[in-house]
């Protein structure tokens, strides 16, 4: 549980890094788990969501969706290392999303 502390303050920072980031409109997180609401497409809820999907898993990461909304939860046995690599590589999906 001590090892899950320090990983909270690396999604915790790292999520709210992409405030004001284009297409995001809601970022929020407790814990080991965040939720960041997407700008959707005009007339096609849940494609946006679907598009950052498909874009993360080319790029070696997973997330989960519920429409355009991406939710995020890391293993509890990862390492700050590796959790700070699938956010910059999540980050530069989130960039070519927009």
């Amino acid at each position: 549980m001590e090892k899950t502390k320090v990983l909270e303050k690396v999604l915790e920072d790292g999520v709210h890094s992409f405030k004001g980031m284009n297409g995001i409109l809601d970022i929020r997180n407790c814990g080991l788990a965040a939720g960041l609401d997407l700008e959707p497409v005009a007339g096609k809820p849940g494609l946006r969501g679907m598009q950052v999907l498909e874009s993360c898993i080319e790029n070696g990461i997973l997330v989960r969706i519920t429409g355009d909304t991406i939710a995020l939860g890391p293993p509890f046995v990862a390492t700050p290392a590796e959790l700070q690599s699938f956010l910059e590589t999540f980050n530069n999906v989130l960039k070519k999303a927009f």
